[in-house]
């Protein structure tokens, strides 16, 4: 499934999950190295010997494994040494001080190292943690005098390993959300860039008309020059101007799209510049596939918020709304614009609702394979959420209908 995706979406998820078990082994290991300590202190020599002594070989091993792509092996290990280090830890105090409940993130940390496919190896890591639970409920090696030690009594040590673990699942669940945030954006770039590659023929299309339109002037400006019609001349300039504005529009759209402005404060934007940046962005390949796009603008709205993830929503809208009318007779892709709504309407026959209900989740898409992965709708949804507004299907309209709602 990773392979599936990463060929398609161009996102590297196995370097992500390299960095993921090495945030993972590091803190494992600053842990069992802090409990090695702990059982110093408290003179528990065989606790924290073993603790200090195979936590300096296991995790560096458990590193270098994941380094060198190996990181089914890197997890079982990591699996392995953290419920090692918690069983040596609970059967070597002689009283109940709480560490047990290490086995609770343990398992934690499991859910977070697979993936939902990877049945059997959640179920061993599920279990490895139970099992481990069950046997230190029976066994015990104490491994110094709780009446003769200088080290925590039963109470200090209960808040030492409440702390310890409660700090230990935090740092766990953040790493993973740290892991899913920088997965997000890498996503979201990926998609702008998936799109800016669909549309640049057409964007390349956009340019060189100008361009050609430039070039052709300049030769009869020299002409006109030469020969002193001055009338002309200023005529010639006029369309030189205007068609280099055309060319700079383009890439003002093009640069408003591409930039990452997720640190950008929200600007107010009217509804109709959005309509018109997609648009420039998209309107040469709508006709070259023949689609007529019609604009219906029965008043226009300011909305706060990101320009470029604005956008970066209606040209994914768009986009899918050109792919679906394609292979149709009649194309054509309306935009009605009312009271902080936009609608793109487009000339199919609508979504079925069991597929409409999917639509939005991430990496679903009815398309062929090599076609998309499924993430445009999905970050979109995330982005106008985010702009406090809803995306949604309206499927009581005839046609396929998108509906872009801001509050």
């Amino acid at each position: 499934m990773q392979n599936e995706l990463n060929e398609n979406s161009g996102l590297d998820f196995s370097a992500e999950i390299t960095k993921f078990i090495r945030s993972i082994s590091l803190l494992s290991w600053a842990v069992s190295l802090f409990y090695g300590i702990v059982d110093f202190y408290n003179s528990s020599y065989w606790s924290s010997a073993i603790l200090g002594i195979f936590s300096s070989f296991l995790f560096p091993l458990i590193l270098i494994l994941n380094k060198n792509n190996h990181r089914n092996w890197a997890r079982v290990f990591l699996i392995l040494g953290v419920n090692l280090f918690i069983f040596v830890a609970v059967v070597t105090t002689p009283f109940d001080d709480g560490g047990r409940y290490f086995f609770v993130p343990s398992s934690l940390m499991t859910l977070l190292l697979y993936e939902q496919h990877e049945r059997k190896s959640i179920i061993f890591g599920l279990l490895t943690p139970l099992l481990a639970f069950c046997v230190s409920l029976k066994v015990a090696f104490p491994g110094y005098d709780v009446l003769q030690t200088p080290g925590l009594d039963l109470e200090e040590a209960k808040l030492v390993n409440f702390f310890a673990m409660y700090a230990f699942s935090l740092s766990i669940v953040y790493v993973f959300i740290a892991h899913l945030q920088k997965l997000r954006v890498k996503a979201i770039e990926q998609s702008k860039f998936s799109a800016l590659g669909i549309m640049s023929s057409g964007i390349a299309h956009e340019v060189n008309n100008p361009l050609a339109i430039i070039k052709g002037r300049t030769y009869t400006l020299r002409r006109h020059i030469n020969e002193r019609r001055f009338d002309d001349v200023e005529r010639d300039i006029d369309i030189i101007i205007k068609t280099t504005d055309r060319i700079n529009k383009i890439i003002d759209g093009l640069r408003t799209f591409s930039r990452n402005g997720d640190s950008d404060p929200f600007d107010s934007i009217d509804s109709s510049d959005l309509i018109q940046t997609a648009l420039d962005l998209c309107s040469e390949r709508f006709q070259k596939a023949g689609i007529t796009v019609e604009i219906i603008e029965r008043c226009y709205f300011i909305v706060e918020g990101r320009e470029g993830e604005l956008v970066q929503v209606l040209v994914n809208v768009l986009n899918n709304a050109h792919d679906a009318v394609l292979e149709l007779n009649e194309k054509w892709i309306r935009i009605e614009v009312s009271d902080r709504v936009i609608k793109i309407i487009d000339s199919g026959n609508g979504i079925p609702k069991n597929i409409a209900e999917k639509l939005m989740q991430p990496f679903y898409t009815t398309k062929a394979v090599g076609k998309g992965i499924g993430l445009g709708l999905s970050i979109s949804k995330g982005i106008i959420e985010k702009h406090g507004g809803e995306i949604f299907i309206d499927s009581q309209h005839p046609n396929t209908c998108f509906v872009i709602k801001f509050n």
